[in-house]
């Protein structure tokens, strides 16, 4: 039977179906070879509200303007404490690529790989 679960709500890692292989080997054998080089951000200490009615939460900012900052095919290490749904909704409508692995309790890291 077809899984029709969103794949920021299937556990372990995210749409990458080999879970046994670390974020950062499975992004280079999709990306730019195994030297390639992440920028990394750490949204774990900020605070999830924004402090505006009707914006966005302040990790999914501070993520989208990193991302907004790399070049086409370049990749982002995420360090988040949770698995941020609505995040990871906007990512695949703008068509970048991501890896989710929930490492326990307030321990996410999501590799994203920069599309178009």
């Amino acid at each position: 039977m077809l899984d029709t679960t969103p794949p920021w709500l299937r556990p372990g890692w995210g749409p990458h179906p080999e879970p046994g292989l670390p974020l950062t080997q499975v992004m280079a054998e999709k990306g730019k070879g195994k030297d390639a080089k992440a920028m990394e951000l750490d949204v774990c200490t900020l605070p999830r509200g924004s402090g505006t009615p009707g914006s966005l939460p302040l990790p999914m900012m501070r993520v989208l303007e990193a991302l907004a900052k790399l070049k086409l095919g370049e990749k982002l290490l995420v360090h988040h404490v949770r698995r941020p749904v609505h995040l990871l909704a906007r990512l695949e409508e703008e068509g970048h690529a991501y890896l989710l692995k929930d490492l326990g309790p307030g321990q996410v890291k999501i590799l994203i790989q920069k599309g178009g």
